[in-house]
């Protein structure tokens, strides 16, 4: 009936993840890698790796991450996951404000967007606040946006230029960072 002891699983330097550590749930997936074990592949590298439905590339994987590992004495931060506009997505807590996030989001002239594109994250406020306005998050790192930076600034410029989105733009550096 135990789900782990304490010595393992409460110490301190797992406090950040403690809700998310489970014995049950590391032995479901202990078992579902073992059923599968022959059919396991050899790969070149980690890069030949799909990072799942969610995630068109690493950076964006670990954009979500790093939300997860925010710590703020002022402001307690949560990321849960849920189901966004029917696709999972997150749920944000940061202090009184809640957004949902809902990854790969096309934006286009039904949004009153002019130059339409897939937006990493939408950020929408989950209460629906007068004057709080959606935020499109780009994660840009170099290796897939080096040969297209104009067409990058100029889907971003649509989409601030619409009155209807805030626009950020976040590199590898501002995720490591964090």
């Amino acid at each position: 009936s135990k789900d782990g002891c304490y010595r393992c699983l409460f110490a301190y330097r797992g406090s950040y993840s403690m809700t998310e550590t489970s014995r049950a749930t590391a032995m479901t997936l202990l078992a579902q890698i073992l059923e599968s074990r022959g059919k396991v592949v050899p790969v070149e590298n980690l890069n030949k790796i799909p990072l799942g439905a969610l995630f068109d590339s690493e950076l964006e994987a670990r954009f979500i991450e790093a939300l997860r590992r925010l710590r703020r004495d002022d402001f307690p931060v949560t990321v849960t996951k849920a189901v966004v506009n029917n696709k999972p997505g997150y749920f944000l807590k940061i202090g009184n404000q809640a957004y949902h996030i809902e990854p790969q989001v096309y934006l286009g002239p039904n949004d009153g967007v002019s130059e339409p594109s897939v937006v990493d994250f939408l950020f929408r406020p989950a209460r629906g606040g007068k004057g709080v306005k959606p935020i499109a998050v780009f994660t840009d790192g170099f290796f897939y946006h080096k040969d297209r930076i104009g067409l990058d600034m100029a889907q971003r410029m649509a989409i601030a230029n619409s009155n209807a989105y805030h626009v950020w733009s976040l590199t590898w550096k501002d995720v490591e960072n964090q």
